[in-house]
């Protein structure tokens, strides 16, 4: 996952934050009532909202009781007293630093000490680096996410989690924090280097959770730090970075009394009926110390708790640590009872549920039912009883659930599960033993290829095909390095060429690049496995686009001649129209206006031949790109022929990225023609599709004729907000300085005049702080109020 958010809490009702915070502590209403020292009835009250606004004193006691830090208060205290119309917002009642922190849905237990003094490490100055150090399963990661929610407010520009367990490459850390922190790389610059430029002034910290796998990208962490510094850095590893300024501390297991409790709770969780007796409590601390108080063994065991009596739990856990109790010498001592406790859970699941524990830790970051049941479910067994059902996949992964070796969460794709990385671990040993990795292998990239060819287009619910891609990326990279591993180029290239839209619009260059380089490599080498031509030919493509946009004009030009030439040699003309669209787009970036043109008419005609419509990927851009030189030359009647064709083109297809800029394009013929009512109509259309695709580059490059078209109407302190905005959104894209639209920069100048250079400068910076979605709002707004004085000079 990776979009910053500003917490929802903010603006809740006080009642029904009142009731999250409760529950998420773990309490009942009659739990909270004896702590604070209110009745009842009070509680259930202000949760039902029978009380709108409790007085201070009250609000007071249940903020103790609930032990809530700083930011969660002054929350709740902005809900107590909900601002009137008009009225300015008290100095607590403000929205928290952008994060991408997930909620957590149950409290945290027996680690209240820890949290406090890693919070109050992070706090010195001298604290750059902190790293939480412990065996697997000894809850590192939740501390961690405790730790940056309490210290949320003193990092004014963000708290960041950057989950690392699904990765394997130590080069793709940088890719990672970039991701999470909303970077769009640019393809001008290494990304360390862009990183640092993004991060050198905010005041961060960075949660980079599960590093023990990839200690080799510790010195580009330790370069960070230096380049940055207010940046900060919490750490969860099972052993420290040792780079320079490290703060460690160790994560050990729980005390007796938190073991216990976190047992009792999860059992509760597991089975609401679960109340143990007086003579129990002797033998849950028994439990608890067999399995070393490591959180997670503690959970696998209490799962059991529904099925088993304690003394026969107990009894269990004792046979099964005493037989594994002389494993590795060289391993932890804590590592082998965690596994331990793994492999006696797993010995009590059915063979079905045995198989389909092993197959699931195919899958890396996590899985939906569909991909399960497609990989998984109807396979021979081997190596297990031969006559064992085929029970079905939902009712196994159902029960894997309940027993605590699989987690299940809730997504805009439905249900999605999940194994804990330790877990994961011991599966995939068992699988690759067990014989069936291989088919299993295919089998998930298999179906990670068809589902890229399903995400890759651009088209209606494009970003939630983009959500998609982003939730299932360590698995689409596990497949990629499947196929390279076992020379499968097709398979690989199938998966690639879609998602490297995905890749090229986030900024991703060096790993689109590095897949495709390698598998169309393999592919030359495969002799007749090679891929079909076609798909190579949309593979070189997207090398193509990569090749422009790192302004390598003579890698670009070799490229799409080779595909050109393998194209025509096909007969393919819809692809081969592709490719002479893009050497067109080397001519253009030559400066070489005659020979575009030349080449973007030929590619048009190619379309034309082929009978081009989805298979032709290039030519709305080709149609807008033969506008876009038409009115570069002042040749607006023409321009206007080519840019309608576009348009009209990617409406009948339903291409809402491409809609929007055949919009824009349009509205900005229509500004250099001083149409400003025609541009108003058009941008507004345009601004309303953007919401949702959300691209910062395409919403900049809109923004600009909207400031020239309040500019028109003398509105200088709008033209310089947006000259703000223009400036931010590009930097967040991480777009490549390219020569400024005339029209643009003369409408600032004229702005920046008029007010001087400090209003101008302060309303730049008001604009450079909207972001996408407020300046969308803001740009809305301005052409809404165009509109009314255009209607209001024609009536009079």
């Amino acid at each position: 996952m990776s979009a910053n958010r500003i917490s929802p809490l903010f603006g809740s009702s006080f009642g029904a934050l009142l009731r999250r915070y409760r529950e998420a502590a773990g309490l009942t209403q009659e739990a909270l009532a004896q702590r604070a020292g209110l009745s009842v009835r009070g509680i259930s009250d202000l949760e039902r909202g029978a009380r709108q606004s409790p007085r201070r004193e009250t609000l007071d006691l249940l903020a103790s009781a609930l032990a809530l830090p700083p930011h969660k208060r002054a929350l709740l205290e902005a809900a107590r007293s909900p601002l009137a119309p008009g009225q300015p917002p008290d100095s607590t009642a403000r929205a928290l630093p952008p994060n991408n922190l997930p909620a957590q849905a149950t409290p945290l237990i027996g680690r209240e000490r820890e949290a406090r003094r890693a919070a109050e490490a992070l706090g010195r100055p001298d604290t750059r680096l902190l790293t939480l150090t412990g065996p697997g399963g000894v809850g590192k990661s939740r501390l961690a996410l405790q730790v940056a929610e309490d210290v949320l407010e003193r990092f004014e520009d963000g708290v960041y989690l950057v989950p690392l367990a699904a990765l394997r490459d130590p080069a793709l850390v940088m890719q990672a924090i970039a991701e999470a922190i909303g970077l769009r790389a640019s393809a001008n610059e290494p990304l360390d280097e862009q990183a640092r430029a993004s991060l050198r002034d905010r005041q961060t910290l960075l949660v980079l959770d599960n590093f023990e796998h990839l200690l080799a990208a510790a010195p580009r962490v330790a370069a960070l730090l230096a380049a940055c510094p207010r940046l900060k850095a919490l750490v969860t590893s099972r052993e420290p970075l040792k780079i320079a300024g490290e703060r460690e501390r160790a994560v050990a297991p729980l005390d007796e009394a938190a073991a216990v409790e976190l047992f009792v709770e999860r059992a509760r969780a597991a089975q609401p009926s679960f109340d143990p007796a007086s003579d129990d409590w002797e033998t849950i601390a028994a439990i608890c110390l067999q399995v070393d108080r490591l959180p997670l063994a503690l959970e696998l065991a209490a799962g059991w708790a529904r099925l088993l009596p304690l003394p026969t739990l107990l009894e269990r856990l004792d046979s099964r640590l005493a037989l594994l109790s002389h494993g590795r010498r060289d391993a932890p001592e804590r590592q082998r009872a965690l596994r331990d406790t793994i492999a006696w859970s797993e010995q009590l699941l059915d063979p079905y549920e045995r198989r389909l524990f092993w197959r699931l830790a195919i899958f890396s970051g996590g899985w939906t039912l569909d991909a399960a049941e497609a990989v998984c479910g109807g396979m021979e067994s081997v190596g297990l009883d031969q006559t064992a059902p085929d029970e079905g996949v939902l009712d196994g992964l159902a029960r894997l659930v309940e027993k605590s070796l699989a987690l299940a969460d809730m997504s805009p794709d439905g249900a999605r599960f999940s194994m804990l990385e330790t877990i994961r671990e011991f599966a995939r040993e068992r699988l690759e033993a067990s014989g069936e990795a291989e088919e299993l292998g295919r089998r998930h990239a298999e179906y990670f290829a068809r589902l890229g060819s399903e995400l890759g287009w651009i088209g209606p619910r494009q970003d939630a095909r983009d959500q998609r891609i982003e939730r299932e990326l360590p698995n689409i990279r596990a497949a990629l390095a499947w196929t390279l591993a076992r020379r499968e180029p097709l398979i690989g290239l199938r998966l690639a060429t879609p998602i490297g839209r995905w890749w090229y619009t986030r900024g991703a260059f060096d790993e689109a690049e590095s897949w495709l380089r390698a598998l169309l490599a393999l592919d030359e080498e495969a002799g007749e496995r090679a891929a079909p031509a076609a798909l190579r030919v949309s593979a070189l493509y997207a090398l193509v686009l990569l090749m422009l946009d790192r302004r390598n004009y003579d890698g670009a030009e070799a490229m799409a001649r080779a595909g050109l030439e393998l194209a025509r040699r096909h007969g393919d003309a819809a692809r081969a129209g592709n490719m002479l669209a893009e050497l067109g787009h080397v001519a253009e970036a030559r400066g070489d206006l005659d020979a575009a043109m030349a080449y973007f008419e030929e590619g048009l005609a190619q379309y034309e031949q082929g009978g081009a419509r989805q298979e032709g990927a290039a030519v709305g851009r080709t149609l807008s790109s033969l506008g876009n030189l038409a009115r570069a030359k002042g040749d607006y009647a023409q321009a206007q022929v080519y840019l309608e064709r576009a348009l009209a083109w990617a409406r009948e297809r339903d291409f809402s990225f491409a809609v929007a800029s055949g919009l824009v394009s349009l509205g900005h013929v229509a500004v250099e023609q001083n149409d400003y009512p025609r541009a108003t109509t058009l941008y507004r259309e345009a601004l309303e599709l953007y919401r949702t695709l959300r691209n910062p580059a395409s919403i900049a490059w809109l923004l600009q004729g909207v400031a020239i078209t309040v500019g028109a109407l003398g509105n200088t302190e709008a033209v310089a907000r947006l000259a703000g905005s223009v400036t931010s959104l590009r930097a967040v894209a991480g777009a490549a300085e390219s020569a400024e639209w005339p029209p643009f920069a003369r409408v600032c100048a004229a702005a920046r005049q008029a007010l001087g250079e400090e209003a101008y400068r302060a309303a730049s910076e008001r604009g450079a702080a909207l972001g996408p979605e407020r300046a969308i709002t803001y740009a809305l707004t301005l052409l809404g109020e165009s509109a009314a004085s255009a209607r209001g000079d024609s009536l009079s």
